[in-house]
């Protein structure tokens, strides 16, 4: 099996350190490719009508918060509206600069899972080396390493995100690298040592940040994952899911006593949602509460305040909403809902099973922190999607076509 090389520059496209004014590379480089790719009217429309839905379902939520940024005098409050504008453009101007890409791959899913799987291991190894060594010096051109930013804090209590500059962002890139990882281990056999040793290095890369997008959520999806493919029966699926609980739960006891006592606290205030979600759900007087508590009382739920308008975010779902309103947060949803709607008979089961664990994860990793938006780790994210979609097109046009000439 070749792979492309392509997948893989595209890859470290996100990898790449922060570039003058706080830009990053593909801040630059995927709008002039949208542009010209649409000047050249050569936009790929064999991904099919759904491909073109998932299109419009985010240019939705632009134009509400768009529409909230022209009313709204909160507008600007916490964060400049123009980066904010561009966070939420990334996502759309990824997936038509993906369809332009995947068309050019003659093996979509398999060369994106792989390129997304290699470049994990370097990156967890550069969080490996920041448990033992001071690297913040050498890491100061990928993160911002404020005294009272986020990857100081995290630092501070044991949590190591290597290039990323929070937790969040970390989470998902390493659960993406395994959802891949375990894609290539059933798929391609003749590459079963390798996947295996990526595997491990995604994994410690993914439980040094001690983010529960990984934790929780990566490692229970990607249990799920084996249990779809076939790889392991439920049984052992559950079983190795109390050993991962115990695992987890004994790791951060005996190496990060602050992270403990953090999650006991928030255990005790409200519950297990509320140690689950770091603080976010699960009582009403958390941010996340507040803040949608406030959008439908104060009459905002329907145009939002504006961009900028709030900072953080610490939901994907409130991301939208609260800059945008209903409109936006509408938007959002039909995007989630459209990575369900390539299943069908047509569909290999395979990538069917990698796509719905993909759909799953941005559902509930959405309830703890902007997801298709986060930094760096919305690219592999957004581009195994997209692989996935191609893949599924593909597989449908084939089957059509033996049908028609079978009859």
């Amino acid at each position: 099996m070749k792979f492309s090389a392509l997948p893989v520059w595209v890859m470290l496209i996100s990898l790449f350190p922060y570039l003058p004014a706080g830009l990053r590379v593909e801040n630059i480089i995927f709008p002039f490719f949208v542009a010209g790719y649409i000047l050249s009217l050569r936009f790929n429309f064999k991904l099919g009508m759904i491909y073109l839905i998932q299109i419009f379902s985010l240019l939705i939520p632009l134009f509400g918060v768009l529409l909230a940024s022209y009313v709204s005098f909160n507008t600007g409050v916490a964060a400049d509206p123009f980066v904010m504008f561009v966070r939420l453009s990334m996502p759309l101007l990824m997936l038509i600069s993906f369809s332009a890409i995947v068309n050019k791959i003659s093996n979509p899913l398999i060369s994106v899972a792989f390129a997304i799987m290699v470049c994990a291991v370097p990156v967890s190894l550069v969080s490996l080396l920041s448990v033992f060594f001071d690297i913040a010096e050498f890491l100061q051109y990928w993160i911002k390493n404020d005294p009272d930013g986020v990857w100081a804090q995290s630092l501070a209590i044991g949590r190591f995100n290597g290039i990323f500059n929070q937790p969040l962002e970390s989470g998902i890139f390493f659960s993406v690298a395994l959802f891949s990882s375990i894609y290539l281990l059933k798929v391609l056999p003749r590459i079963r040592v390798l996947s295996l040793f990526c595997i491990v290095f995604v994994i410690l890369g993914g439980l040094l940040s001690f983010s529960k997008n990984f934790t929780v959520l990566g490692l229970i999806f990607g249990l799920y994952l084996l249990v779809a493919l076939r790889m392991v029966s439920f049984q052992v699926a559950a079983f190795a899911f109390i050993f991962l609980c115990i695992s987890v739960f004994s790791l951060v006891a005996v190496f990060n006593n602050n992270y403990a006592d953090s999650l006991v606290d928030l255990f005790e205030q409200g519950g297990f949602l509320l140690a689950l979600t770091a603080g976010r759900l699960g009582a009403e007087d958390t941010g996340v509460s507040l803040l949608f508590s406030e959008l439908f009382h104060q009459g905002y739920w329907f145009i939002g305040r504006g961009l900028g308008s709030h900072m953080p975010l610490d939901n994907g779902y409130l991301e939208y909403f609260y800059q945008g309103g209903v409109l936006a947060l509408v938007g959002y949803l039909c995007f989630i809902v459209t990575l369900f709607g390539y299943r069908g008979n047509v569909i290999s089961n395979h990538h069917k099973s990698l796509l719905n664990t993909l759909a799953f994860f941005v559902i509930f990793a959405s309830l703890g922190g902007p997801v298709i938006t986060a930094s760096r780790a919305n690219l592999p994210l957004i581009f195994l999607i997209v692989a996935c979609v191609a893949k599924s097109q593909a597989y449908s046009n084939f089957h059509c076509r033996k049908l028609i000439k079978g009859n």
